[in-house]
């Protein structure tokens, strides 16, 4: 408190200096923004918790975000009153896009690699470059893939065909790049995509409105937020329908094509949108009409261009799968209009993939969409016509999260749209409505964006579908911040109502922005902590009960001492260096089955549970002897004998070992990873400098420790300054459970009574030790008190020395 106290009194004189002198040259407004970290002070008032629980997110991630966001504004707004802002053309944006998406796309090449039906995508691409036909399921007989892709896929093939289920239209795009460069080459062709899809942004808002301040804005909130800054690097066929559709869009607010063989260019071009993907023909229709409403002069030549297209369509289908039914590849009904409102929600309120939670700017740009129309009546219908040809095929696929990609893929083709609408009405009426507001939510989705792109090892644009986001459980460092957002995944009452609430809220933020009237509105902050201490008051979280009138320091153990990394430390991430994990992981691979061959019982082979495992090169070894198989959910592959090393490049992908020994006791080690360090997803420091890093994604985090998720096994480094027995606690929840604690060389296992408490110790060797715990079962803490809304699957809580988890009130 007294290092605090000190800050705070520096903090105000030089505050109170700097104010004063910028209040004489009228530009005090500068300051303003500084005033938003000033709320983690709040958490030091004692009471204030009690009422507002939710102050308490802010450290750790989310308050280096809140300093960065901060600090990032002040400046911006010091050079626009001092007249040294920069002024970006269309194609410097794009340049800049191109560097951006060119970086993000190689760390995800590199640490994630391919994910979701991008390598069947690829796989396509290679059977056209090597075998020069469109036959695909030799390749995967014969493991084709494994060129460029080193997981293991299994045959996505059109209904009684040879062929492939996926569009040809991607993999047309991609063949020049991947024939040049490899995978190199498909990811220039895709970051220039993206960075073109970028630029057409910018010039229509500038076109529109004349104003590059606004263009800036607009192409700031589509490019570098989620999800561009991660669909723009993948090989999906939403990255070319969003190009195709802001070129067009950006056409339709400036001028005719000049000439009617460029229109007839135009009508090809939509027309050839189902060969990216069947789901596209409502947007091909939308785009047919809105040409032919726009392009009066050049109806006939657009027609003309979209039936050559559409002919060579129907006749590529009919070869193919002899018929002229596109459905027919699919074999059965693979949308259900019944599911419509269901995905609706999830694809914009979501928290895991919902376009909203990850990227708050699209709230302002949903809503601005009436006041576009006002101003634009007929590009304004054929905007939202646009989102709606998108959301509604999207919404009716039962996996409408779009599967292994980043949120909201679905509605990508429409988002660029959107931002040029979000501009345009940004700048024709900049007092209006919830104007105040739009570059607090610009800079929030921003800094969203770079937040899971930059930090390493942790993938946090990839869900589970667990019900809750990976990029808020790694924000709220301190404070379960989940519990504010629905989860359509779960689809539970309390995230249908909070959909309603959010819906309710676009209605009147959308009808605000129409009021012709200038209305003042406070800032973003004070309607935030309003919501939040309304949910926290209706549907109360995992709060302590006892936080009535406590200090931060106790209530959050430790920002100051014992987590006093995480409060000052910018990024505030803690990595174990690659080298000194390598020494220690060596791991134990868990029995799941063992399968018998016939009635004699002759043994076939033996099968580990699953693992999660970084991308890398690893070891399989055992007393026993054999051969092994690395298998995933699509099969097995990597053959070899025990003892040789195998390798993946798919990062925190589940996999299972095969053996054909009877007793295989294998141990699994890693001989190389591929990253310069492991990043520890989640970090805790303890008293006296005892840290515990979680190395995988089977825990969640809390402010005193970790739970382990039921059924998983959680890997662990302990670190501390000196080399001695440390002594931890396993915390069981509210149902009987069997633990296993592994160590390089021990392994501990023992049942726990509910919330029955077990001490178990450790030993540390150059100040490092590994360990793994495991969790036969768990427990919903809602099925056990109605009263909580904790949904999640919960094992054995590892946490500090000293910890009762029966007198939690929240557990």
């Amino acid at each position: 408190m007294g290092w605090w106290f000190f800050a705070f009194v520096v903090g105000a004189l030089v505050g109170a200096v700097v104010g004063g002198l910028l209040a004489k040259r009228g530009a005090v407004k500068i300051l303003h923004p500084l005033l938003l970290p000033g709320l983690a002070n709040l958490a030091y008032v004692p009471g204030t918790l009690s009422m507002m629980p939710f102050l308490s997110a802010f450290s750790g991630p989310l308050l280096d975000l809140l300093l960065l966001g901060s600090l990032a504004t002040v400046l911006w707004l010091a050079a626009q009153h001092y007249g040294v802002v920069p002024s970006f053309s269309a194609n410097q944006v794009a340049v800049v896009a191109l560097g951006v998406y060119l970086l993000v796309g190689y760390r995800v090449q590199v640490e994630v690699g391919l994910t979701g039906d991008e390598p069947h995508y690829l796989l396509i691409v290679h059977s056209l470059l090597r075998d020069h036909d469109l036959r695909v399921a030799d390749d995967y007989a014969e493991g084709s893939f494994r060129e460029f892709y080193d997981g293991k896929i299994g045959p996505h093939l059109a209904h009684g065909t040879p062929y492939s289920v996926h569009g040809i239209g991607m993999p047309l795009l991609l063949l020049p790049g991947y024939a040049l460069l490899g995978l190199l080459g498909v990811l220039l062709t895709e970051a220039a995509l993206g960075a073109f899809a970028v630029r057409e942004v910018f010039v229509a808002v500038e076109q529109l409105t004349e104003d590059r301040g606004a263009a800036l804005l607009a192409a700031a909130g589509f490019g570098v937020t989620v999800p561009a800054l991660f669909l723009a690097t993948a090989a999906y066929p939403e990255l070319a329908a969003a190009t195709l559709a802001i070129a067009l869009f950006r056409r339709w607010v400036s001028r005719p094509p000049a000439s009617s063989t460029r229109a007839a260019g135009w009508g090809l071009a939509i027309g050839l949108l189902p060969f990216f993907h069947i789901k596209f023909f409502p947007l091909a229709a939308v785009f047919v009409v809105g040409s032919l409403i726009l392009w009066p002069e050049k109806r006939k030549a657009i027609v003309a261009g979209t039936a050559v297209a559409l002919l060579g369509f129907i006749t590529f289908c009919y070869v193919l799968l002899g018929s002229p039914n596109p459905l027919a590849s699919y074999g059965t009904q693979r949308v259900f209009w019944e599911h419509v409102p269901l995905g609706l929600a999830g694809l914009f309120f979501d928290q895991e993939f919902g376009l909203f939670a990850s990227s708050p700017f699209y709230i302002f740009a949903v809503a601005a969409v009436g006041s576009y129309i006002r101003r634009q009546t007929v590009s304004g219908w054929l905007l939202f016509a646009t989102l709606g040809a998108v959301a509604l095929p999207g919404a009716a696929h039962p996996l409408w999260s779009g599967g292994t990609s980043a949120p909201a893929r679905f509605l990508f083709p429409a988002l660029p749209l959107l931002a040029v609408a979000a501009g345009a009405v940004w700048s024709w009426w900049p007092r209006r409505g919830v104007q105040p507001w739009v570059r607090t939510l610009l800079i929030v989705s921003v800094l969203f964006g770079a937040y899971a792109a930059s930090v390493p090892g942790k993938f946090l644009y990839l869900n589970q579908r667990d019900g809750t986001s990976r990029l808020l459980e790694s924000l709220g460092a301190s404070w379960d911040l989940t519990h504010y957002l629905p989860s359509m995944v779960r689809a539970d009452p309390r995230s249908l109502v909070l959909v309603g609430v959010g819906a309710a809220i676009l209605l009147l933020v959308a009808v605000v922005q129409l009021s012709s009237r200038r209305l003042r509105l406070p800032p973003l902050v004070v309607p935030l902590l309003v919501a939040t201490c309304l949910v926290d008051f209706v549907s109360p979280g995992r709060a302590p009960e006892n936080a009535h009138a406590r200090w931060m320091e106790d209530l959050l153990w430790g920002l100051p001492g014992r987590q006093a990394d995480r409060f000052v430390k910018l990024p505030s991430m803690s990595s174990v260096e690659y080298g000194e994990v390598l020494g220690l992981v060596d791991l134990p691979l868990r029995e799941a089955r063992r399968s018998r061959r016939d009635r004699r019982e002759q043994f076939d082979h033996w099968e580990s549970a699953p693992i999660r495992l970084p991308s890398g090169k690893f070891v399989v070894s055992s007393a026993a002897t054999g051969d092994i198989e690395l298998c995933n959910g699509e099969g097995c592959f990597t053959s070899s004998r025990l003892g040789q090393a195998f390798q993946t490049g798919v990062g925190l992908a589940r996999f299972r070992v095969r053996s054909t020994a009877a007793s295989a006791d294998l141990r699994l080690r890693p001989e190389r990873l591929f990253g310069k360090s492991v990043t520890a997803l989640q970090s805790l420091a303890f008293e006296d400098g005892l840290r515990l890093h979680s190395l995988d994604d089977n825990v969640f985090f809390e402010p005193r420790g970790f739970w382990v998720r039921a059924g998983a096994k959680a890997h662990f480094v302990l670190e501390d300054r000196r080399d001695v027995e440390v002594v931890l606690s396993l915390a069981n929840g509210g149902r009987e459970n069997w633990v296993e604690v592994e160590q390089p060389e021990s392994l501990l296992q023992f049942s726990l009574r509910p919330f029955e408490t077990k001490r178990v110790q450790v030993s540390l060797d150059n100040n490092l030790a590994s360990m793994t715990v495991t969790s036969a079962t768990g427990f919903r803490p809602a099925e056990l008190d109605p009263a909580k809304d904790d949904h999640r699957r919960l094992g054995v809580f590892l946490t500090a020395p000293v910890f009762d988890l029966s007198r939690e009130p929240s557990r």
